[in-house]
């Protein structure tokens, strides 16, 4: 009965372990001022890499914005430029209201204000080695 025990201690804590590296790479996180109270102002930060933010709150967003964010993904490698002027829109155009729902869809505590920025984290390590031709 001890060996079942363990086992199902085992298993659960891998289930457990597992889980909670699936729910928590969405490319969204939340981060408030304050070291051990979190308290306001709060900013959600979203990485566009990772997250399908369109996906979540398309209705919800002005369309202007969510076609400057569709043209930002497609050319998303080419200018970090594009990526500071869609977080300038973003903070002038959605107010706390919006925000507040967009937390919701994220499952995101919402603290009074609140502020959507948008990150895309540049690659350490270029996994792409370019091969030298012979014409080099």
């Amino acid at each position: 009965m001890k060996f079942v025990t363990t086992n199902l201690l085992k298993i659960f804590l891998f289930t457990f372990i597992i889980g909670i590296l699936v729910f928590s790479i969405d490319g969204v996180n939340l981060k408030c001022s304050g070291f051990i109270r979190k308290k306001p102002p709060c900013t959600l930060f979203i990485n566009v890499h990772k997250d399908k933010f369109l996906l979540r709150v398309g209705g919800l967003i002005p369309g202007f914005l969510r076609q400057k964010y569709q043209s930002f993904q497609n050319y998303r490698r080419k200018s970090v430029k594009q990526l500071n002027n869609m977080n300038e829109f973003a903070s002038e155009m959605l107010n706390q209201k919006t925000i507040q729902t967009i937390c919701r869809r994220y499952s995101v505590r919402y603290q009074l204000p609140t502020y959507i920025k948008f990150i895309a984290p540049k690659r350490r390590f270029n996994f792409r080695r370019r091969s030298r031709s012979l014409a080099e």
